[in-house]
């Protein structure tokens, strides 16, 4: 693949697009907004890389602050991403079905802070299993349905069951 990357100073008409384009005061300005609104606060940002999709871009945010330190992935690649990148900090929204997958997040706790959102018993106690079978330890919250229907425990009865540890191992 041919190197695409415009040189600083290219007139915007020749851009061969997509192309990330950042005006970098507007960017430090937004990220400045946030750490001044969450400074002093017990509740702090947690970015989703799905909306910025760059680890510099996330990072810059984190190392301004106003934010928990980490952020927010859909799947297990784009922690991945985020987590080779250096953003040692990642919590993954989606819950992670398959062995492969469930390999790759337990390997990757292993070398970063990584935790996942669960809402089935049967999916916490195969994620324990390889996580236990490799020597890893995953952060484990349990997701709750917010009348949505997609995802999420239902009732506190689904909650509890799943927060008790008996009903894993």
């Amino acid at each position: 693949m041919l190197n695409v990357q415009p040189s600083i100073g290219s007139r915007i008409e020749d851009i061969i697009t997509p192309a990330l384009l950042i005006d970098l005061d507007a960017l430090e300005r937004n990220f400045r907004v946030i750490a001044e609104t969450y400074s002093g606060e017990a509740c702090k940002m947690r970015q989703h890389a799905k909306n910025i999709k760059s680890p510099i871009v996330l990072q810059r945010q984190i190392d301004i602050g106003g934010t928990l330190g980490g952020v927010c992935a859909a799947k297990v690649a784009e922690a991945e991403v985020m987590i080779h990148a250096g953003i040692k900090d990642v919590l993954i929204t989606s819950q992670i079905v398959g062995k492969d997958k469930l390999e790759r997040l337990a390997g990757l706790a292993k070398i970063a802070d990584v935790k996942v959102c669960v809402d089935q018993v049967d999916n916490l106690r195969e994620l324990s299993k390889v996580a236990t079978s490799i020597g890893s330890k995953v952060g484990v919250l349990i997701e709750v349905d917010t009348s949505m229907g997609r995802a999420g425990v239902r009732s506190e009865e689904e909650g509890v069951i799943l927060a008790d540890r008996k009903s894993v191992v």
